[in-house]
């Protein structure tokens, strides 16, 4: 993880790859492994959302 804000009780798979993304409360980051934003625009996954 490089760059990026994780909210409490927000799940992360260990062999996931951030950079410049926001992880709202309770959201899980299982499925998708590489997400990426922009420095300026940051990638925001929302609240209880499951990617």
């Amino acid at each position: 993880m490089e760059n990026c804000l994780i909210m409490p009780e927000a799940t992360v798979a260990a062999n996931a790859h951030l950079k410049n993304v926001i992880v709202d409360k309770y959201a899980n980051v299982t499925h998708k492994k590489d997400l990426e934003g922009e420095p300026d625009k940051p990638l925001y996954i929302g609240r209880r959302e499951t990617v």
